[in-house]
Formats: C-alpha cells, sequence, structure tokens
C-alpha cells in the first residue's frame, strides 16, 4: 500500500509529495532491482535489450536463478520474466527501475503496482528457497564395485532444521521424478540401479508445517559411461592403450608408440599368439591409430575421462566398438 503525504505551510503553500512516493517504493523493488541487474547481462549498460532478455529466457543458470533450482526455469520464474518482458517494451521505464528513479513519467499508479508485485514474488521465491536442499551429488562410475549410486546434499540455509528429506529419482533429465526415499541424514545411497544406467535425483525438505520445493537435479550412474546416451564399457580398450603407451608412460600414446606396436607382435598381443599379428588385432591397432590424430582424445579415454569436449558420439560409438572386439579376442 502507497501513503501519500504533503505539507502545508503558514502562508498556505503545499509542498510536492514526489519525493516522498519514491522513497516509499525504493525498498519493495530491492528484489525486482537486484534481478535486473542480473539480465543486463551482455553489455551492463543499464538496458535490458530484446537480446539479453532472449538469453535469460532460454538459459536456466539465468532466468531460473531465482529459487534453488539452477537447471531449470519453474512455472513462477517463468511468470516472473515474462512480466518483466512485458514492462520491457518500454525500455526506458525498466531502465529507470533499475536505476532507482521513479520519478519517471512512464510509472503509472498501474505501473508501480505491477512492479511491487512483481518484487514480492521475486522475494518469496527466493525466500523459499532458503528452504530448499542445495549442493545435490550423485557419483558416477564406481567401475566394478557393486550397484550403487550415492546421492549427498547440504542442509538448507534457513535457520528451521528439516524433519527429513525426501529424495526423488527420475531416469531422464529434468523426466517426472518418483519418491524413492525418505531419510533423517543428508544423503542416501540408491542400490536399485542397473548397470550403464542413469539417474537424475532431486531432494526436498520436510519440515513441520510443510515441504520445501524441488533441489536442483544431480546425474548420477553404476559403471563406465560415454557422453550423449551412449553408455560404454572401455576398461578392455583403456587396458590396451596403457600398454601402448610404453616407452616414457606419459599418458600419451605417440606416433613412434603406435609404429613400435605394430611392428612388435607382442604389444598389440590379444588372442594369445604374441608372434603375430592377426588380422583382428591390425584392424584394432589401425582404429585406434586413426582416433589418435586427436591425442588429447586418447588421452581422456585412458584415463577414464568422458567428457572430453572434443569426443563426439561417432567416436564414443566407435570406442566401444573396438573395447568389445577387444574383449571378444581376449575372451576367444
Amino acid at each position: 500500500q502507497t501513503y501519500y503525504y504533503w505539507v502545508v505551510a503558514a502562508n498556505g503553500a503545499v509542498s510536492s509529495t514526489s519525493e516522498v512516493v519514491a522513497a516509499s517504493c525504493s525498498m519493495d523493488l530491492m528484489p525486482l532491482r537486484s534481478l535486473l541487474r542480473g539480465l543486463d547481462l551482455i553489455d551492463k549498460d543499464g538496458v535490458i535489450t530484446d537480446e539479453e532478455m532472449a538469453l535469460v529466457f532460454a538459459n536456466p543458470t539465468i532466468g531460473g536463478g531465482m529459487d534453488a533450482d539452477k537447471t531449470s526455469i519453474s512455472d513462477d520464474e517463468l511468470d516472473v520474466l515474462t512480466r518483466i518482458q512485458t514492462l520491457n517494451a518500454d525500455k526506458t521505464l525498466i531502465a529507470c527501475v533499475m536505476a532507482g528513479n521513479y520519478a519517471y513519467s512512464g510509472i503509472t499508479d498501474a505501473v508501480m503496482d505491477e512492479l511491487v508485485a512483481i518484487s514480492a514474488k521475486i522475494r518469496a521465491i527466493k525466500n523459499n528457497a532458503t528452504f530448499v536442499p542445495s549442493n545435490v551429488t550423485a557419483s558416477q562410475g564406481n567401475g566394478t564395485l557393486s550397484a550403487r549410486v550415492v546421492v549427498t546434499w547440504t542442509k538448507p540455509a534457513a535457520s528451521e532444521t528439516p524433519l527429513s528429506y525426501e529424495v526423488w529419482r527420475a531416469t531422464e533429465t529434468n523426466g517426472t521424478p518418483t519418491n524413492v526415499a525418505t531419510v533423517a541424514s543428508t544423503n542416501w545411497t540408491d542400490t536399485d540401479v542397473s548397470y550403464r544406467s542413469a539417474y537424475w535425483y532431486r531432494v526436498k525438505a520436510v519440515y513441520a508445517n510443510k515441504t520445501s520445493d524441488f533441489s536442483g537435479q544431480a546425474k548420477g550412474y553404476w559403471g563406465d559411461w560415454c557422453l550423449d546416451g551412449v553408455y560404454t564399457d572401455l576398461m578392455p580398450l583403456r587396458s590396451l592403450l596403457r600398454g601402448l603407451d610404453g616407452l616414457n608412460r606419459d599418458g600419451v600414446v605417440s606416433d613412434e608408440e603406435m609404429n613400435t606396436a605394430f611392428n612388435n607382435p607382442s604389444i598389440g598381443n590379444l588372442d594369445g599368439d604374441p608372434k603375430t599379428i592377426s588380422a583382428d588385432e591390425l584392424d584394432i591397432l589401425t582404429r585406434i591409430q586413426t582416433l589418435n590424430a586427436d591425442k588429447d582424445l586418447i588421452s581422456a579415454v585412458m584415463r577414464g575421462d568422458y567428457t572430453y569436449a572434443g569426443m563426439t558420439r561417432a567416436q564414443m560409438i566407435e570406442l566401444q566398438s573396438i573395447s568389445d572386439k577387444i574383449r571378444s579376442l581376449k575372451n576367444s
């Protein structure tokens, strides 16, 4: 609610109300002003361009930065952004609000009511976020260890301590989750997992009179992994690569080391015959040599880092195919 005050002097002169009204609104709009400064993300020039607004809608870490989940834009966050976008048709209006200048003629009573309402909603979203668990992590890999994904999180920032936590799991990113556990601690081990399957976890905090919103999601899996939905078991290939890196053990298969492997049957021996290089072994070495044109790619595979940016889906499929062939040769 806004109240209007003025002062009448003894001689009958009436004061202006504009400065008093501006002061009464300034504190209410601080959450909005803070958000607007974040939306002015490209050039920080005090104006939110249409390009900047488009980036905000497309990037959950920017547009979804009001609540505890930085991986998606919630309905409430989308509502806030949409209402700001509507007001931003008048760039001067939003620029004045960002600067704390409420004397702009375009700020009518109706516009001011909308600004205050948006700011109040931002404050409520941020306040709710303090009741949400943060820093959710889920283990990835575990190699040949028992089937499990370990999920951990941090207690909410709110002073009230949760009675328990609900762990929710989905089988795809931003998928529909299912409540799989309720625990009192800030960690939980999921043993109902399949080899080479990925899961996405979120956590809610349960209080005496309410349950928090979802936390951000964390991806976990058991077994070797590769990007873009290609699940891998590259241990046979990784073992061979370490053998090919035989000259200096520096984590890189040099051209000299590759040439040595082609000329020395015992290095690339996979079928039990160390005296000759079979057609299958030659095929494997040749395919590795082709991939080894990108030394960083092969080095990443050797150390089990399947997040290497240069690793394409086609290369992942080829790596898995080579690894499967190595395993087949060794088994036979």
